[in-house]
């Protein structure tokens, strides 16, 4: 992908007789898009039941607020284990 904007970027003509400058610049979006979505439907897992919460979060919550959603989200959806946080007393 990245080397796809590079090429964009700087014109490199390898793929004009295929594809159009603003084509290449369209697929690295949408690739990045698409390892972003996965990387938040496959990182996110319950330490006890090892069940996928990003999954549920991306199911479940409105777009807009998936973020908002990960980062409260304070027991597992399908365990009910409440999730541990570090906090900054537990350096101390």
């Amino acid at each position: 992908m990245l080397l796809l904007m590079v090429m964009a970027y700087n014109g490199t003509n390898l793929l004009d007789p295929f594809v159009g400058e603003r084509t290449i610049i369209v697929i690295a979006f949408v690739g990045i898009g698409g390892i972003s979505f996965a990387w938040l439907w496959f990182a996110f897992r319950c330490p006890e039941c090892r069940d996928n919460i990003g999954k549920y979060v991306l199911m479940t919550a409105d777009a807009g607020k998936w973020l908002r959603v990960l980062i409260l989200i304070n027991s597992c959806p399908y365990c009910k284990k409440k999730l541990m946080r570090k906090t900054v007393s537990d350096d101390r």
